[in-house]
């Protein structure tokens, strides 16, 4: 598989998504006790509102698309994940709740809306990075190769979901912060974004390369 340049990249980027997500829905009923002061209503809102983010984002993209390979939105959508989730850390630094208020409560504190707006919008921007890596790996593979990268592809995505619970557990173990967490998965964008962009561009170029008689 690692051999298979194209489709090893977008199996990595893929598995990365799904990573981000793990942390953020895993940690988030905390997190919304926590920094939120909310019940499990506030956290179904948040979540609702996450999920929301993502089939606007998927949607929008492949509309954008139209159809056509535009590996571009990854790169957007990877600055957007790791932009928003470092204003979701700002918004929230210094929240600290004892007791768990309902929704009611929630919705008529002004700062909520701006955390709920961010929320949407790593969601959204999720979107944005993963439609352009599933349509890769179907296009990168050949038709005989297709269900051996769809499968590897599901078992790189359970490793990294592992992963993103392993780590999550071993740093709030370590420093008992949600938000450092969050803030260490959004710079964990950066350096991923360097590294598909970097195989994004060899795989143009090879592509460009086969086209030629």
């Amino acid at each position: 598989m690692v051999r298979h340049k194209p489709v090893f990249t977008a199996i990595i980027g893929i598995s990365w998504f799904w990573f981000v997500g793990a942390v953020y829905t895993t940690q988030l009923p905390t997190f919304t006790q926590i920094h939120l002061g909310g019940n499990d209503n506030v956290f179904n809102l948040m979540l609702a509102l996450f999920s929301i983010g993502i089939a606007a984002g998927s949607v929008l993209c492949a509309k954008f698309s139209r159809e056509r390979l535009m590996l571009a939105w990854v790169t957007v959508g990877a600055l957007g994940l790791t932009v928003c989730g470092l204003v979701l850390v700002w918004l929230t630094h210094g929240h600290r709740f004892e007791g768990l208020n309902g929704i009611f409560w929630f919705l008529s504190q002004g700062w909520a809306y701006p955390v709920m707006a961010v929320m949407t919008l790593i969601g959204f921007f999720g979107g944005f990075f993963s439609v352009p890596l599933y349509t890769w790996l179907q296009t990168a593979s050949s038709e005989t190769f297709r269900a051996r990268a769809v499968a590897a592809n599901n078992i790189v995505n359970g490793i990294f979901m592992v992963s993103a619970a392993v780590l999550s557990a071993v740093l709030l173990f370590l420093f008992d912060s949600i938000s450092l967490l969050y803030l260490i998965v959004a710079l964990g964008n950066i350096p991923l974004s360097v590294f598909l962009i970097k195989r994004e561009r060899r795989f143009l170029g090879a592509a460009a390369i086969r086209k030629k008689p």
